[in-house]
């Protein structure tokens, strides 16, 4: 008897190696569960979901909650509660089904959305054994934004088996499993394909087997969830945008542009079988980011740096649906790319008769020497020009003398690069002032009498006595 216990453990243990080995499936630690903080992802940018599962097509509106996806999908097991025996999500009742597969959307309050998948119902129930129930769900087109966060069932020794594109599941008939992936963002097409029952990987044929007979996606409606059946044989495809034929999206943008000058970038042409398209959302450096969105179909945009450009335009029709055009624009700078870089002033404040110097560099990012016309101006009007030769991916410096012929606050500017205020005051020298006899230039009678008019009597009595004399002879 004991050899008999013995060869049947390790065959026990056999069978589960071989188990783990035919599956390819790792027996990976699961991620984290409620109560722990989520790992940052991107909030959703999509206004419409849909599920397609061959000719049928269902929109999907995600449930909006005040509570992350972790805490609304409530799972708890003696780790997480210990009053809790069974290891079952406690989320809302009109969440989940007897016997069946619930499929939906999710947004919490931060803007993330979550595929959230929850078999079966939690129930109380008083047959022993307990029968099980088995589920395999393979997924292709996971966005990398994304990742599992939670995971039905967390415990030591589970059956459950989980890795990023496969969840092979087996319950208790009066518990749940199920699991969340959270960080739907952007443009995703995932595919789920399911194996209920006999075919999923843990069913055991040994022992009591109660079958999941449905399998649903919700959408959230006025009056609650929505529930629309889905075919348990066939997979389905859960994607952003709406339902219908997506836009042909197209694109005409320049193969080539200049740093800083307009260009056009064209979606004109761009068609949508099931209506009209309703926005454009330009990726104009092919960076990821929506740099623009509009209604119409052109926009003109400038380059600042020279490059080569994956610009992209994606047209959403008003079912949501979306499809993108790329172009290349390849970015040069001018053949002679010339700029004043910087301007200054020796000195902010002179006197109207003071010469003040306004300096100023003029850079050539382009790829060949040119002639600038550097002009100065004083309060928007130009009061100077100077031409300087600057060669290509160099700089030159070009200097101004200014002096102001009034007092006041004038502003300087070099190329239309500010240089500065200058505060002007009245010239340095006061009133007249009368000119010494060598500054006269002599030294003459009248210029003595000018310099000394306490001389004046004598000097009128001098010219009597003369003309006196002169008479007498």
């Amino acid at each position: 008897m004991r050899r008999l216990r013995r060869a049947l453990a390790l065959l026990v243990v056999a069978s589960t190696v071989l188990g783990g080995a035919a599956t390819g499936l790792p027996d990976v630690p699961p991620p984290g569960i409620p109560g722990d903080d989520l790992p940052d992802a991107p909030a959703a940018s999509n206004q419409s979901y849909a599920v397609e599962q061959g000719d049928t097509c269902v929109p999907v509106t995600p449930f909006e909650g005040e509570r992350n996806v972790a805490a609304f999908y409530d799972y708890r097991n003696p780790n997480t509660s210990r009053s809790s025996w069974l290891y079952s999500s406690f989320m809302p009742g009109r969440f989940t089904s007897d016997n069946g597969s619930s499929l939906f959307l999710y947004e919490g309050p931060d803007g993330v959305v979550s595929l959230v998948t929850v078999h079966d119902a939690r129930r109380n129930r008083e047959v022993r054994p307990l029968p099980h129930s088995a589920v395999t769900f393979r997924f292709g087109g996971l966005p990398e934004s994304g990742e599992w966060v939670l995971v039905d069932d967390t415990y030591d020794g589970r059956e459950d088996r989980f890795s990023r594109n496969r969840i092979d599941w087996r319950w208790g008939g009066s518990r749940t499993d199920g699991a969340v992936f959270r960080g739907l963002a952007g443009d995703f097409s995932i595919r789920i394909a399911p194996a209920f029952n006999e075919r999923a990987a843990l069913y055991r044929p040994d022992r009591a087997f109660e079958p999941v007979t449905s399998w649903s996606v919700l959408s959230s409606g006025a009056g609650g969830p929505d529930r629309t059946g889905l075919d348990t044989s066939a997979p389905v495809v859960v994607k952003s945008g709406g339902c219908g034929a997506p836009p042909d999206a197209a694109l005409d943008a320049p193969g080539s542009a200049l740093v800083g000058r307009q260009a056009t970038f064209d979606a004109n042409a761009t068609t949508d079988p099931d209506g009209d398209v309703a926005r454009y959302r330009w990726d104009f450096d092919g960076d990821g980011s929506v740099d623009r969105t509009t209604s119409a179909p052109t926009v003109r945009y400038a380059y600042d740096e020279p490059g080569t450009y994956a610009a992209n335009v994606t047209v959403v029709d008003e079912g949501g649906n979306a499809a993108t055009a790329t172009a290349n624009v390849t970015v040069s700078r001018p053949a002679a790319d010339l700029a004043v870089a910087d301007a200054t002033l020796s000195s902010t404040a002179a006197a109207a008769d003071e010469n003040v110097t306004v300096s100023a560099t003029v850079e050539n990012q382009g790829n060949a020497s040119g002639t600038y016309t550097a002009t100065l101006t004083v309060d928007g009007e130009v009061v100077a020009r100077e031409e300087v030769r600057v060669p290509a991916g160099e700089t030159k410096r070009v200097t101004f003398t200014y002096r102001a012929e009034s007092a006041g606050r004038k502003r300087l500017a070099v190329g239309g690069v500010d240089a500065g205020t200058l505060a002007v005051t009245a010239p340095t020298t006061g009133g007249t002032t009368q000119p010494t006899p060598g500054e006269r230039g002599g030294g003459s009678p009248f210029d003595l009498l000018l310099d000394h008019p306490e001389l004046a009597g004598v000097a009128l009595l001098a010219l009597l006595l003369v003309n006196f004399v002169a008479s007498r002879r």
